[in-house]
């Protein structure tokens, strides 16, 4: 019995975590390409989590291996989210060999992913040096809260 748990994303209900995986109970389409921490982020939030890695942790995944794409973690999403774990290991960058991924049929340097610094659209670096002359490189967004109203211009 030690494969039987409570989940607090299925009501304290019983939940199976080995084996034969119950899907959560909320159920999230699939978008075009998308990967596997991204579903399982948009199902955490669907399904009441607070993050992603409070569903993680809840289930049993390893995060950093959900990350890497190990296949067992890829696999556990697709058993929780009700969808084919081909189509959603093809969509997601896996670990291939030493600084190295594997995204669909192509393989990619590890640094291709690097997440560090600024990221920036130059179309709309563009647009906005139109729009505004003063406007440099900026990220678009809006400030939670804040009336869109109250930030045009006067």
């Amino acid at each position: 019995m030690d494969n039987i748990r409570k989940s607090p994303a299925r009501g304290g209900r019983d939940a199976v975590v080995h084996g034969c995986r119950a899907p959560l109970p909320i159920a999230t389409r699939l978008a075009d390409g998308e990967t596997a921490t991204s579903r399982a982020s948009r199902a955490a939030q669907n399904n009441g989590y607070a993050s992603l890695q409070a569903l993680c942790s809840d289930q049993r995944i390893g995060f950093l291996n959900l990350c890497n794409g190990f296949d067992a973690e890829v696999a556990h999403i697709a058993d929780l989210t009700g969808i084919e774990f081909d189509t959603l290991r093809f969509n997601t960058p896996r670990v291939d060999q030493q600084g190295w991924f594997r995204l669909g049929a192509e393989r990619i340097k590890a640094t291709a992913f690097t997440r560090s610094g600024g990221q920036v659209c130059p179309a709309c670096v563009l647009e906005g040096r139109t729009d505004d002359a003063r406007n440099g490189a900026f990220q678009r967004g809006r400030l939670a809260g804040v009336e869109p109203a109250l930030l045009s211009k006067k």
